[in-house]
């Protein structure tokens, strides 16, 4: 057991070195925060996604029950109510306030676009000297394929 998690966390530090390494270099293959992850992760960009395994954010999604209208954020877990109070007192564009809302983890956001586009998921451990450098990135970067 301790060997097969030795060898987890040299593989995340090679993974992150790696990450660190080209977002340095003069062109990177490399991306960070949340939005261009996401983007870069639609456009099927993404090679490899390093997530962090303590982030803290979730998607908050309403839909109007009456027009289809989706409006979504992706905000911290302590924002969520928040910010889903004032996503259902927008009215959407029909006039209607009675929206159904979805709630979802990143790393469930990410696992789910990375199937859809060959994308490796890899979460990266908190406790490690990398995965504290990964958090300095948000906690959300991607290895990618091309620019």
């Amino acid at each position: 057991a301790d060997a097969m998690s030795n060898l987890r966390l040299h593989e995340e530090r090679k993974l992150v070195q790696k990450f660190l390494r080209e977002v340095n270099s003069d062109n990177p293959l490399a991306a960070y925060g949340v939005n261009e992850v996401i983007k870069a992760v639609q456009q099927s960009k993404a090679h490899t996604i390093l997530a962090s395994e303590d982030l803290d954010l979730t998607e908050v999604k309403v839909t109007c029950k009456k027009c289809g209208e989706e409006k979504s954020r992706i905000v911290k877990r302590e924002n969520y109510v928040a910010e889903k109070q004032r996503l259902i007192t927008e009215p959407s564009k029909c006039g209607s306030t009675d929206y159904e809302v979805v709630e979802r983890d990143i790393v469930d956001i990410l696992d789910e676009l990375a199937l859809e586009t060959g994308a490796k998921l890899e979460v990266i451990s908190g406790k490690t000297e990398e995965g504290q450098m990964l958090k300095s990135f948000n906690g959300i970067t991607a290895l990618l394929r091309y620019r």
